[in-house]
């Protein structure tokens, strides 16, 4: 997608357009998505929304590459509201797709904020000044296949033992990669298990970058890292949804349902269906002890924490394995809610329990921990570096939880 300004001038009575003054904005790139609305003031004055790509999800997602920048010019990007049907009559409130600041970079690698945007009841609009004659912006950070395919051999470059692996292949036919590392099943002490996820909703980047944080953590000289794959198997997978994430779409509530509903006898997607098979085999070989899926909740949360079940309806050797985790988090994660929460929003007991996690808990060992860590978004540390740092500490809180052993009083169910 590409729009373009020219600017006129008089001259001799000739209609004569200034191309110093041209200004595109491009989406046709890994994850680029936007619907231009127009261009105005000479260029200065951007104006774009979500493109609606009805059955893919939520149109919240933004991500665009504009050249023909004057440096140390001031310009304005102006997100209005996608206000197409997404799917059966639904149309997205606002708030999704308009951050208090926007995702800026200059080299589509560093990412900034931009300062806080100005809302009106039709846009949000961000003021940004030109270093170059190109900016990218975008909904925050992109995390993209190829931004975790890096991340994968980075992390195999640190632990060499560690094997890349495909999950699964999609339904376009792109591969699901993630990444195995740390102890061997060796003998009667078998090691723990620990699984981690992110982006089932592929508009949620800030949980690929969290799960970032985790990896190059957990395959770090760290002491408490060392010790954690000493005694631990850690599967990693950075994006679920590669297919939406790659196609710049929404993902949540896509059709005919999102991947974090898909979570049952029968999944539409080939890696839910993997990624199940595998913690079956995982569980039954009494190596799996720990799942956290990473997401990113509503614009008005601003802290972390983990959404869980029911406290109240587990034993006591579950509810103690919960709480310890509870509490690990909220020592070592600023902003950690203390208790957990609990998914309100959710229609009934069969959507719930085709959930991730609660789809994990039903079908492995009691002792198991099956979580969703959400990480607040519209805030300041909604940051490359905010992210990675809550995934380190994550990492930190897990080390700690696996001082002590889970699976005491706990059996194997399928």
């Amino acid at each position: 997608m590409k729009l373009l300004f020219l600017s006129f001038t008089i001259l001799c009575g000739f209609l004569i357009a200034d191309l110093s003054a041209e200004v595109t904005v491009t989406t046709d790139f890994e994850g680029g998505s936007a619907e231009v609305v127009g261009i105005a003031a000479g260029g200065r004055q951007i104006i774009v929304k979500p493109k609606v790509v009805f059955g893919r999800g939520w149109p919240c997602w933004w991500y665009f590459r504009v050249d023909g920048l004057s440096p140390q010019q001031a310009y304005t990007v102006t997100i209005q509201s996608a206000t197409n049907i997404y799917r059966e009559d639904d149309v997205l409130a606002s708030q999704w797709a308009w951050p208090d600041s926007a995702a800026i970079s200059f080299d589509n690698q560093q990412w900034n904020r931009t300062e806080p945007g100005e809302r009106t009841e039709t846009g949000m609009t961000y003021t940004f000044t030109a270093t170059g004659e190109r900016a990218w912006l975008a909904w925050g950070p992109p995390f993209l296949a190829s931004t975790a395919e890096a991340a994968l051999k980075n992390a195999k470059s640190k632990v060499p033992e560690a094997e890349i692996f495909v999950l699964a292949e999609t339904r376009h036919e792109r591969e699901v990669k993630g990444i195995r590392f740390g102890a061997i099943s060796e003998g009667k002490e078998k090691p723990f298990g620990i699984w981690v996820q992110a982006r089932q909703h592929a508009w949620e980047s800030g949980g690929s970058w969290v799960g970032l944080g985790f990896l190059n953590w957990a395959t770090s000289d760290a002491l408490e890292a060392v010790s954690l794959r000493e005694k631990a198997i850690i599967h990693f997978i950075p994006i679920m949804d590669v297919d939406n994430v790659t196609e710049g779409a929404g993902g949540k509530n896509a059709i005919p349902r999102d991947h974090n509903r898909d979570w049952d006898k029968s999944p539409v997607y080939p890696e839910v269906q993997a990624a199940q098979h595998k913690m079956r085999e995982l569980n039954a070989d009494g190596t799996f002890d720990l799942y956290v899926d990473l997401h990113n909740p509503g614009a008005s949360e601003k802290d972390v924490y983990f959404f869980g079940p029911d406290l109240q309806q587990l034993s006591d050797d579950q509810r103690r394995n919960y709480n310890r985790l509870q509490h690990l988090a909220v020592t070592h994660i600023p902003k950690m809610k203390k208790d957990y929460q609990f998914p309100s929003y959710v229609r009934d007991q069969e959507e719930f329990d085709r959930m991730s996690a609660s789809w994990v808990k039903n079908h492995t060992a009691p002792h198991v921990v099956a979580v969703t860590l959400e990480t607040g978004w519209n805030r300041p540390e909604g940051t490359q570096e905010g992210y990675q740092k809550i995934g380190e500490q994550l990492g930190r809180a897990i080390c700690g939880y696996f001082q002590e052993n889970p699976r005491e009083n706990g059996s194997r169910v399928d």
